[in-house]
Order: structure tokens, then C-alpha cells, then sequence
């Protein structure tokens, strides 16, 4: 019995560490990363975040335990270049991660700018859901403002995020299209989009954040399914020699 406790008390030391890894970064390109979970970023206003080669940023908010909230799109994989393409989600209360992907040309400009990003996320981590609203062509009268509704959740306080009423992805526009796409395995988000600088228009930011969530490894599965086994198994022994203890009792 007491080997089998040992053995017990060993098995549940050796189990790999679910989270401690997720919400990591496996590869990027395209982007400039900025970890603002310490919220060193205040000031995310048109001009106030540029990048001389139009590489968008991609800026780390933490992890929040939260109340359920809606996204825009439910992670599902896929190309999408429309709104009507879209699967919005409330997303169950529990631990998610944010990643802001904050787009906006260098120095303001008359013209469109183009840019282009990936980014994947580690083996522990899905996307699974995307805040992109509002955007122009929903129309601010019909849009939800998922993206205010998430900044309350991941955005520190002190933080603030530029009111631009389309700050979202423009998908689907003719002149001013935007797109991104989401891997078979939910890890990939890759994109383009195109912004024009303060204009008649005034479309000078495009935004999208990346709403994360941590999956078990599948050796802390396993592990697990050992542990409940071995578990069992002592628990039988126990119930077996205590129903023998009380039969010599008597």
C-alpha cells in the first residue's frame, strides 16, 4: 500500500506543466512584436504607433480570466475577404489571451499602403476568436463595437485606444480591401491590408485582435489518464484490506 502511494505521490510530480508555455509565439513574420502586458504602450491614436517599412505591430495584451464576451468570428479556419463569411461567437467565461494586430502607414498618407503578417502561436494555443468591428463598410449605425468591448477586457486601464469609428478590417471593399486567414490547426493567422492615412475617408488604422485560448498537451493527457488509473487502483487496494480489517473484527 504504501509503495503504491509513493508511486502515486511520484506520478503526479512528473506531470508536465499545462499553461506554463502557452499563448507563446512560434514563429512571425511581417510584424513588429511588442509584449505590452505591463501596459508600457499608452497611446494607440493614429500617429502615435508607426512603423517607417508599414510593418503592423503586433502587440501582446496578457492574459485575462474573464465573463463570457462576443468576438466577431469564431476562429474556424478558412480564407476570409467578406463580413457575410463571418461565424460571431460569445465565447464561454474562462482564461483567454489577447494579441492586437495595430496597423497604421507610416506618416499618414494620401495613398494606399499595403502590408502583409503571419504570426503562429505555440502547440498549446488556438485561436478562437477574432474582435475586427467596427469596419467601414458594416456601417458604424449597424456594427457592433467589438473591439471597445474587448479593449474594457485586455487593454489596461490607463490605455488608450483610438475612438476611430472604423479602426476594424475593411473586408470586402473594392478600393480599400482587407483579408486574413486562419490555419487548418487554429494556430496561423496570416493577413493583408490595406489603409489609407488620414484622408476625406479618414481610414488611417486597421485593427483585428487575436483572442487566445490554452489547449492541454497531449502528454499531460496521458499523464493524467495514468495518474487516475494508479489512482484506482489504490483505492481498491484500500477498500479491500479495510473490508478485511473489519471481517477479522468481527
Amino acid at each position: 500500500m504504501r509503495s503504491l502511494l509513493v508511486l502515486l505521490a511520484l506520478s503526479i510530480a512528473s506531470i508536465p506543466a499545462l499553461a506554463s508555455a502557452a499563448f507563446g509565439i512560434s514563429s512571425s513574420s511581417g510584424l513588429n512584436y511588442i509584449d505590452n502586458t505591463g501596459g508600457a504602450i499608452t497611446d494607440f491614436s493614429e500617429g502615435a504607433l508607426e512603423d517607417p517599412g508599414n510593418l503592423a505591430f503586433l502587440i501582446n495584451e496578457g492574459v485575462a480570466t474573464t465573463e463570457g464576451f462576443g468576438v466577431d468570428h469564431n476562429g474556424a479556419p478558412g480564407t476570409y475577404t467578406t463580413f457575410s463569411q463571418l461565424s460571431s461567437k460569445t465565447l464561454d467565461a474562462g482564461q483567454y489571451a489577447s494579441y492586437l494586430v495595430h496597423f497604421d502607414p507610416f506618416g499618414q498618407p494620401d495613398r494606399h499602403v499595403k502590408t502583409f503578417g503571419q504570426v503562429t502561436f505555440d502547440e498549446q494555443t488556438r485561436i478562437v476568436g477574432l474582435a475586427l468591428l467596427p469596419g467601414a463598410d458594416v456601417g458604424i449605425g449597424s456594427s457592433p463595437n467589438t473591439l471597445a468591448a474587448t479593449d474594457a477586457i485586455f487593454g489596461p486601464d490607463y490605455t488608450y485606444y483610438t475612438s476611430f469609428a472604423f479602426r476594424g478590417l475593411e473586408l470586402g471593399n473594392s478600393t480599400n480591401p482587407d483579408g486574413f486567414r486562419i490555419s487548418s490547426d487554429g494556430r496561423t493567422f496570416s493577413f493583408d491590408t490595406e489603409t489609407l492615412g488620414f484622408s476625406a475617408a479618414r481610414m488611417g488604422i486597421d485593427e483585428v485582435r487575436l483572442i487566445l485560448q490554452a489547449v492541454p498537451e497531449v502528454s499531460s493527457i496521458v499523464a493524467w489518464s495514468m495518474v487516475a488509473g494508479l489512482a484506482l487502483v489504490v483505492w481498491c487496494v484500500h477498500s479491500k484490506r479495510t473490508r478485511r480489517v473489519a471481517v477479522v473484527e468481527d
